[in-house]
């Protein structure tokens, strides 16, 4: 076996190992999108039919400091929840409450870009299942 194929089986065991530690707790994958300094708004769009009660952004690249958040449910409505936190590279916020859980559309997200550095940042939405 060659050093690729055996690299590829081992990180594709430790994909799934953290895969599986996330649905364990009821945590799922989301959505991620790429955000630059010079925006301030981003959309990330959920493909998932189940009702979250909680949300958490992860952040990859430039810190960023986050205002607030509007979730569009699939049922019509919205709602616009204050956030206001700073989040460094490699972080996350914490976990943010939901006032009614339900099925989630999409998740907009006002923020700025903080220090020196990349241009960009990758936010990861995770949800808690109900």
């Amino acid at each position: 076996m060659s050093k690729k194929t055996l690299m590829k089986l081992l990180l594709g065991g430790l994909l799934a190992g953290i895969a599986n530690i996330s649905l364990a707790a009821g945590w799922l994958y989301l959505g991620d999108e790429i955000v630059y300094r010079t925006d301030h708004e981003a959309t990330i769009r959920v493909d998932s039919s189940r009702s979250f009660s909680k949300l958490q952004f992860k952040v990859k690249g430039v810190p960023l400091h986050f205002s607030r958040m509007a979730v569009k449910y699939r049922n019509g409505q919205s709602r616009i929840i204050p956030i206001k936190t700073f989040v460094p590279s490699g972080s996350s916020t914490g976990f943010i409450d939901l006032p009614r859980g339900g099925a989630i559309e999409q998740v907009t997200f006002l923020y700025s870009a903080q220090g020196p550095g990349d241009l960009r940042a990758t936010v990861a939405l995770w949800g808690e299942s109900i």
